[in-house]
């Protein structure tokens, strides 16, 4: 069974676990949350590259189908999902709106309306692709805004990037060679794909490729490199077979495994308790509901004592460390921005793109990840108090295996062991170190700094390209430089405290699910208690099973 049909099942059978012993109904809306991303699911595979570097052409060739343009200017570029479906465009603006369009009405769609289009065609090549999306990317030299546009929101989407370059330019261009290294720092799939291989000799195809191969394994080893060309018979044979070795299951896999494990872990821990309920009195079970209640007001408090110590933390540590990984990266390039400066301003405007870009998205991920990974360890440690709680301490407790009597007994152990709080520390829904969040935060400050950087450069005149090249290079380091984090350092604080505000309000929701969960299960214990007296040693018997079924499922995921 492939991965994306038995998770599936698994979440089917969860649910119907569930509604079998009325669980919360949350529960169930987040199931079917899940079940509706699994069915949608695909990878897209961005197509970047330089502009005429053939990425239109290649895939055009691919489809038979000459209908992506390949002759429009760089700068009116827009991204470009390939899917499967009647023929169409569908236009997204920023907003969320969308407007449909003609085929043949592709080249006058305005890339400064819209955020990105969905191209549908009735192609059979798409699909047999199944689970995969073409996009066809703005080139790179394309308008810096634009560009970025299209990177910020497929790095967050974006599982596998494919980087088309142009054999006849012999090497990487810095540009390319940026874009990889940044792929690389956010830990991210790509390939390369040698395009126009009947431009050159053979040799020198051969040459160019093992060079790419070279560079492009110093910065992911299993990073594929191959050629292509639309103008030689079977020229697109290495773009099929990297699409079909594309490991879709594997994709599939890293973005659900996790998700689906916390639902059966919640599902798990809430038959728990209603099992290690099952011995207790009414009088017992209601004392543990006042504890709960108890401790619930004492972890808002501490919630509250906590989130001022992470503003204070952001106000000053947090962005004053990631204002020192800017100025640090843009000091170390401080030649490279001269020798831009000396070309004009948009060679300058592109080179700090491509500086801060990474170096802004890493830090702040980093930065956030720092930040709240103590508080979350703190929080997990409460919660997994509150479930100590709940479960109490029961004959059936005792009989139940090691792992099982683990949930009820191991709490020192997570207070005192690294490693344990590792093991039991609750999953919550929202990943403070995502690249969703940090590129969201970071692509407001860009957009700032790209904005100012023609007036720096007209202040200072570095577009003049008589000026001496080192004389040039101080004046960035001692005037251009402490401009650009200027203006970065006067925006940096509002967006990380709304960044700040959004992971708390969903890791307290996350919480009161739980707590809710807890709540629940211990009045749902009574009332089963009271439906069960006739036949309780059966009722005992079927929580055992399914509780082991639970644990059965979760094998299966691996």
């Amino acid at each position: 069974m492939q991965p994306k049909q038995m998770y599936k099942q698994v979440l089917l059978e969860v649910k119907e676990m569930a509604e079998k012993y009325t669980l919360s109904n949350d529960l169930k809306v987040q199931i079917e949350e899940i079940e509706k991303e699994i069915s949608n699911f695909a990878v897209k595979l961005p197509i970047v590259g330089g502009f005429n570097a053939g990425k239109s052409s290649l895939i055009n060739t691919f489809l038979g189908d000459d209908l992506l343009p390949v002759e429009v200017l760089p700068e009116t570029a827009i991204a470009a999902e390939v899917k499967y479906g009647p023929n169409k465009i569908i236009a997204h603006d920023h907003n969320g709106n969308q407007k449909e369009y003609a085929l043949t009405d592709i080249k006058q769609i305005d890339a400064n309306t819209y955020k990105h289009i969905e191209v549908f065609l009735e192609n059979k090549k798409l699909k047999d692709l199944e689970d995969i999306i073409l996009v066809d990317m703005p080139g790179f030299d394309s308008g810096i805004a634009e560009h970025n546009k299209a990177i910020f929101q497929y790095l967050k989407e974006g599982v596998q990037f494919l980087i088309v370059v142009e054999c006849s330019d012999g090497s990487l261009k810095s540009s390319v060679s940026n874009f990889l290294y940044e792929l690389g720092l956010y830990n991210l799939n790509f390939g390369v794909i040698v395009n126009k291989i009947d431009k050159v000799t053979d040799e020198m195809k051969n040459r160019v490729v093992s060079n790419m191969k070279e560079h492009v394994t110093t910065i992911k080893k299993d990073a594929a490199v191959i050629t292509a060309s639309d103008r030689l018979e079977s020229g697109n044979q290495g773009f099929l077979d990297y699409l079909q070795g594309l490991d879709k299951n594997e994709i599939f896999i890293q973005q659900f495994k996790t998700k689906v494990q916390q639902i059966i872990s919640r599902v798990k821990m809430n038959l728990q308790v209603l099992l290690n309920n099952s011995d207790s009195n009414v009088d017992a079970i209601n004392k543990r509901i006042k504890e709960i209640e108890t401790r619930i007001g004492k972890l808002n408090d501490q919630f509250k004592k906590e989130e001022i110590l992470i503003t204070h933390k952001i106000r000053n540590e947090v962005k004053e460390n990631i204002l020192r990984d800017v100025e640090a990266v843009l000091s170390n390039e401080s030649h490279s921005l001269a020798i831009s400066a000396q070309a004009g301003e948009t060679s300058f405007n592109q080179k700090v793109n491509e500086l801060i870009r990474p170096v802004l998205i890493a830090s702040t991920n980093k930065q956030l990840e720092l930040t709240f990974s103590e508080f979350i360890t703190k929080m997990s440690i409460e919660m997994k108090d509150l479930s100590s709680i709940a479960q109490g301490v029961s004959k059936v407790n005792q009989a139940l295996d090691g792992t099982m009597k683990k949930v009820a007994d191991g709490f020192e152990k997570i207070r005192t062991s690294g490693e344990a709080i590792k093991k039991y520390e609750k999953l919550f829904k929202i990943s403070v170190g995502s690249l969703a969040i940090a590129t969201a935060v970071v692509a407001p400050w860009i957009e700032l700094v790209l904005f100012f950087l023609p007036d720096i450069l007209k202040v200072f005149g570095f577009n003049n390209k008589e000026k001496h090249l080192e004389k040039l290079k101080v004046e960035i380091e001692n005037q251009a430089i402490p401009q650009i984090v200027g203006k970065i350092r006067n925006n940096i604080v509002d967006s990380l405290e709304n960044v700040k505000e959004q992971v708390l309000s969903d890791l307290k929701t996350e919480m009161q699910e739980e707590m809710q969960d807890l709540h629940a299960s211990l009045n749902q214990s009574i009332e089963d208690k009271q439906k069960a007296e006739h036949d309780f040693k059966s009722y005992l018997e079927q929580l055992k099973k399914d509780i082991e079924a639970i644990d059965q499922l979760a094998v299966k995921l691996g």
